[in-house]
């Protein structure tokens, strides 16, 4: 699972059954949460949490496609597995990439890197 944009198409169907898009709504996936706030990417919600709060990234299960770096004097919590309402631990996290730590402190939880 890929922090991305899914497109959304709504077809019409005439009575000669041809078929024309009408409408077409893009959605992007929350994949990380922080407090009440959700993000597309782990770096995102990296980028967003506040200085000296050790703030805890609530990641979803699944696999994510991105590399982070933590070039940030604070302190944060990487938990990953979560459900998509971010509200219990169903599975594991895995991200394919990388996790570059340069400053601060990053506690990793049930998320693995390949």
């Amino acid at each position: 699972m890929e922090a991305a944009s899914t497109i959304l198409k709504y077809f019409a169907r005439d009575l000669s059954d041809n078929s024309s898009a009408i409408q077409a709504q893009t959605y992007t996936a929350s994949m990380v949460k922080v407090g009440t706030k959700e993000f597309p990417t782990i770096q995102s919600a990296y980028n967003d949490a506040a200085t000296g709060n050790n703030a805890v990234l609530k990641v979803r299960a699944g696999t994510l496609t991105e590399t982070d770096t933590f070039g940030r004097n604070i302190a944060v919590t990487l938990d990953g597995g979560y459900n998509s309402t971010f509200s219990s631990v169903t599975g594991n996290t895995k991200v394919k990439g990388k996790l570059l730590v340069r400053a601060g402190t990053v506690t990793v939880r049930k998320v693995s890197v390949f």
